[in-house]
């Protein structure tokens, strides 16, 4: 008797755990969830269409080097996901001799192929900036298209820890307006947002608008003694009244939002009270902790509604410890720059509660900075103003420095729609802005690069004047996962296919896979049924539960190729709703579901 063969060896690299897992901070979409999306899109991108925005893509994977930290933001830029490409000639490393570039990536030898730092894009804005560069030093007529009005739908990556509605592979669907200036262009993108918020019918949604460049004019009058201390009070500020903000607007995702800022503010807190060469969870810390911060020690002996108050009070006494301490900011300031993020609502209330901080400030500010802020403000007026008269209805608009966003490039007005209805801690389905410097800032780079590459030692001439002006967006994008939550009352069914072919028999799948490619060619919706094995099908009756089940809904028609019908050339029509089944030829099954089909489609 012969030995056994022994088993066949699988290439350990095949092998897999023995169930599979996604990666943390993805989705697996069902049907419907899949439906939902496609339509909370579809809907965006008709309503954008509106406006003559047309769409547009862009890779996935972009050179590192477009997301500079002192352009995207340090917050942005350390949630990039890596990986490498091969170097392009076009943006090469962010130094012209191919050495390590200023945020220290550099271009790496592998197989003989130079590669480079790539990343996924963490959002649309950049790339579409480059791809507006691009088409400028190519020639192609884009000067002619200017300004470009440009929408997109896609995916977008960001390395964070996963939360509920905060992932690291999501969707944005938005749009950008390119090389349009004028505060009207922040007007229509503004307008087509609100629009966009009443035709989704977003439950009880209300825009929170600010303006980056007025919010830094305005912690300039504070008088920040140098650039860390100008970032740590501007970085405070919007903390501060979006923190505020959060607290009072009541709605149900404060629980989750709450146990997320304590945590947050606890270690900050413990970092304060620390001094060097200590560990902040030392004895001595967690005994000031205890005297000195008695609410963060015992969070929960404090109710919800309780912390509604008490939380942005702790964060404030902790920025205006930090402020005067570190910052040596006067005490007066201090609190003058903390009420501004109590500033927060109607654009009466906010644009006054600005003329007393410019009171406290007119001391020792300068006559140019007074007037900065006071053109800043008369720009910004107008456009509150404008903004209430284009938009169809009441518009809930709160004004507050929250609405700054964290985002470096944004360089004038910055707006967030919020809704409660996303029950979580994240209510903002929708963000975008004014930015001007990342255009510039790549096609001076675009234009040195090209120069380089002629072995031309003179600078290239800068843009000119009306070029420059253009070199600027405006735009936003809206969270379609959060859209999902806060729309699930409103579900999108999968499509109802028309008709689902059953056979009765495996002789005639052939005749029936035929037809039904012929009403597929014809515009219906057709599920056919499909042979278990060359001589098998399903049971007529399994068949037609299946029939009364796909796509979710069922289909609206069975078409029944049986044993006796088919062979005089009839077939059975089923109506799955009404119930009703007849024999008729073929021909005239065919041309009773393209005429029910033209029925059901006309209004």
């Amino acid at each position: 008797m012969a030995a056994p063969s022994p088993p066949r060896r699988v290439a350990d690299d095949l092998l897999a755990t023995p169930s599979y897992s996604r990666a943390a901070g993805t989705r697996d979409l069902t049907p419907e969830a899949t439906a939902r999306r496609d339509r909370i899109e579809g809907r965006l991108l008709r309503c954008f269409s509106t406006y003559g925005f047309d769409r547009v893509d862009v890779p996935t994977l972009e050179y590192r080097d477009l997301y500079s930290p002192s352009r995207i933001g340090p917050d942005l830029f350390h949630h990039l996901v890596l990986a490498r490409l091969p170097t392009s000639t076009t943006f090469p490393p962010d130094g012209l001799e191919g050495a390590t570039g200023r945020d220290g990536a550099a271009p790496e030898r592998s197989g003989g192929l130079t590669t480079h730092d790539a990343a996924l894009r963490p959002d649309f804005t950049a790339p579409l900036a480059r791809m507006l560069v691009t088409r400028l030093h190519a020639g192609d007529q884009m000067r002619k298209e200017l300004p470009a009005r440009w929408s997109y739908a896609g995916s977008v990556f960001r390395a964070r820890s996963p939360r509920p509605l905060r992932l690291l592979e999501f969707r944005q669907a938005g749009v950008e307006l390119l090389g349009a200036p004028h505060s009207m262009a922040d007007l229509e993108v503004l307008a087509l947002a609100c629009d966009a918020a009443r035709d989704l019918r977003i439950p009880s949604w209300r825009l929170h608008l600010g303006h980056a460049e007025l919010f830094r004019a305005l912690v300039d009058l504070a008088g920040p003694r140098d650039a860390h201390a100008r970032t740590a009070l501007a970085n405070g500020l919007v903390l501060a009244a979006r923190m505020r903000t959060r607290a009072e607007l009541g709605d149900v995702g404060f629980a989750r939002y709450l146990e997320g800022a304590l945590q947050t503010l606890r270690q900050r807190v413990r970092d304060w009270l620390t001094v060097p060469g200590e560990v902040s969870e030392s004895a001595r810390v967690d005994d000031l902790l205890r005297s000195d911060w008695p609410e963060l020690a015992s969070p929960d002996a404090l109710a919800l509604d309780t912390w509604r108050t008490r939380l942005p009070a702790l964060n404030e006494r902790l920025l205006a410890e930090t402020w005067t301490r570190s910052h040596l900011l006067p005490d007066v300031r201090a609190h003058a720059l903390l009420q501004l993020a109590h500033s927060a609502g109607e654009p009466e209330a906010f644009f006054g509660a600005v003329g007393r901080y410019i009171e406290v400030m007119s001391g020792h500010a300068t006559a140019d900075q007074i007037a900065r802020v006071d053109h800043l403000l008369d720009t910004f007026h107008t456009l509150t103003r404008d903004l209430r008269s284009v938009v169809d209805g009441p518009l809930p608009l709160l004004v507050t420095p929250a609405a700054s966003r964290g985002i470096a490039y944004y360089t004038g007005v910055t707006f967030e729609i919020h809704t409660p209805a996303t029950r979580t801690a994240y209510s903002d389905v929708c963000g975008g802005g004014r930015y001007s410097g990342l255009h510039r800032w790549l096609y001076d780079r675009a234009a040195t690069t090209r120069a380089f590459q002629r072995q031309k030692a003179v600078a290239p001439p800068p843009p000119s004047r009306e070029l420059a002006d253009a070199l600027t967006g405006v735009g936003f994008a809206f969270g379609v996962e959060r859209l999902d939550a806060a729309l699930q009352l409103e579900a999108a069914h999968r499509p109802r296919p028309d008709v689902y072919v059953a056979v009765q028999d495996a002789a005639f799948a052939r005749d029936a896979f035929l037809t039904a490619q012929r009403l597929r060619r014809r515009g219906l919706t057709v599920v056919c049924e499909l042979p278990k094995s060359r001589h098998t099908v399903r049971d007529l009756a399994t068949q037609l539960g299946a029939a009364a089940n796909v796509g979710g809904r069922g289909a609206r028609h069975a078409l029944i190729f049986g044993t006796e019908e088919s062979r005089s050339g009839q077939v059975g029509l089923k109506d799955l709703d009404a119930r009703t089944q007849r024999t008729l030829p073929l021909g005239e099954a065919e041309d009773h579901l393209l005429a029910d089909r033209s029925v059901e489609a006309s209004p």
